[in-house]
């Protein structure tokens, strides 16, 4: 809509330390955030990850997967993210402390470890980051 806020979703990333983040699994991680993140923006009420009409004001949004886990033995996979907001476009901080975690159950294939990274990234920006949003 015309009166929704910009949100700019940054580039996404994943920790090159292989011990927190497999590196099988860092180079499909930012896609698979950020257009978790984006479907969530676009679903939010109010708030539009689309730049129509070059916006003078907004949100930036970004974040980084910070760790896998994979437990084979009990089929569990856990990812955990931290992310950011900041203004748009000049990129003052607003928060740094978004963060959260994931854990699927049920297999440890890529697949699997590709829908918790996706999940992870979901929940954050639907239940942390729209609603900080929202408070500003």
């Amino acid at each position: 809509m015309a009166n929704d806020v910009f949100v700019e979703v940054g580039p996404m990333s994943a920790s090159k330390d292989a011990k927190k983040v497999p590196k099988e699994f860092a180079a499909a991680a930012p896609k698979l955030m950020r257009a978790a993140a984006v479907r969530e923006v676009k679903k939010a009420k109010g708030f539009t990850p689309d730049k129509k009409g070059s916006p003078k004001e907004g949100f930036y949004i970004d974040a980084t997967l910070t760790g896998v886990t994979i437990d084979a033995g009990a089929k569990t996979v856990k990812c955990e993210l931290s992310g950011v907001v900041a203004t748009y476009p000049k990129k003052k901080m607003l928060t740094s402390s978004v963060s959260g975690s994931a854990t699927l159950k049920g297999g440890t294939d890529t697949r699997d470890v590709e829908d918790c990274i996706a999940a992870v990234a979901e929940a954050i920006t639907k239940d942390k980051i729209i609603p900080f949003l929202k408070k500003q």
